[in-house]
């Protein structure tokens, strides 16, 4: 179990020198310094709901966009219809989809929260186009607060190559199975840096197809050597970590 913290210290160690997307473009930091809290708390839920299955240079410009466009808050995008949003949205994924979540989430909480972005993960759960990774990552970015694991596809990825997870071959909410698992595995007061350290490591070293694996302190304890190799030689790569690698055991 001790490896998995001498691992996770590793990858932290080197987090500053990594000039990762996450850092310019992500959900955290994209929110208007200048905005007063509210709409800095709204504008960190809507940036975390418009990152799904989106790349963080991608999100840049969209969230820029709707800063630029009047203002990102509340009582500003109320006053966008459907269409005229999704126009606004153009540039992420399923950008029609979330202009529907976001016209939806944005009146649950003019209606139901006092226009404010709740202080609780149930209450966030609840807000249509908002899942488990996104109300972690809100109540970290917006309050402080360190309530679970957000896992996304290089938390979860990473997680599985050191065999931190089992989850590759979840046939359904996969990220989720992943987060209860990397729980399990560390303290809370480690969980913070499980998604700061494996987001950027993942978006410039570990990426999926083509992992770096010259750049990886970590190699050792991982099974990317593995999937370069065949690669190389035209296979495809494992579907899982084999058993034996890096076992899950709780840490003290």
């Amino acid at each position: 179990g001790q490896r998995a913290l001498h691992t996770l210290s590793k990858l932290d160690s080197i987090r500053p020198a990594l000039n990762a997307p996450v850092d310019t473009y992500g959900p955290s930091v994209l929110a208007d310094a200048a905005a007063n809290e509210h709409d800095r708390r709204y504008q960190i839920l809507i940036s975390a709901m418009l990152s799904s299955q989106t790349r963080d240079l991608a999100l840049g410009p969209v969230v820029q966009r709707l800063q630029q466009t009047g203002g990102l808050s509340i009582a500003r995008i109320l006053e966008e219809d459907e269409h005229s949003l999704a126009q606004l949205l153009q540039g992420v994924s399923f950008h029609r989809v979330k202009a529907r979540n976001v016209l939806a989430a944005t009146n649950t909480l003019a209606e139901k929260h006092g226009s404010r972005v709740p202080r609780s993960v149930d209450a966030l759960l609840s807000i249509k186009g908002v899942g488990p990774k996104m109300a972690h990552l809100v109540m970290r970015a917006a309050f402080g607060d360190t309530t679970g694991i957000a896992v996304d596809t290089h938390v979860h990825r990473i997680a599985n190559r050191l065999g931190w997870a089992r989850t590759w071959h979840a046939k359904s909410n996969a990220q989720d199975k992943t987060r209860i698992e990397l729980q399990e595995l560390f303290p809370r007061q480690h969980w913070h840096t499980v998604n700061h350290a494996l987001v950027a490591f993942g978006q410039t070293v570990c990426e999926a197809r083509r992992p770096n694996c010259a750049q990886c302190p970590v190699v050792n304890a991982c099974i990317a050597p593995q999937i370069g190799q065949q690669q190389q030689q035209g296979q495809p790569p494992p579907p899982s970590p084999p058993p034996s690698l890096s076992p899950r055991e709780p840490l003290e």
